[in-house]
């Protein structure tokens, strides 16, 4: 191989592996910043539940149940009531 062409070759191996470097560190900070994100919602305590009361049931059917659990826990659970028309 002549001289000139093994000389660019490596400037070349060089100049590719510096612009693989300049390309792989934003995208490593951005998986580190998505997998902790990812990490804390998976990591937390709460999760939905979802109560559906009978046919012959108010829109009030659980009220006593989420009071129970509000005043065991001490940290008040969020309720969300869905209503439609009948």
């Amino acid at each position: 191989m002549p001289r000139n062409v093994k000389k660019w070759s490596i400037i070349f191996l060089i100049a590719s592996l510096i612009g693989i470097g300049i390309l792989a560190w934003p995208s490593i900070q951005w998986m580190h910043k998505n997998v902790t994100a990812i990490s804390k919602r998976h990591d937390s305590n709460m999760s939905p539940v979802i109560f559906i009361p009978g046919s012959s049931a108010t829109q009030n059917r659980f009220d006593g149940l989420i009071d129970k659990l509000n005043d065991r826990r001490g940290k008040r659970h969020s309720l969300l009531k869905v209503t439609g028309p009948y």
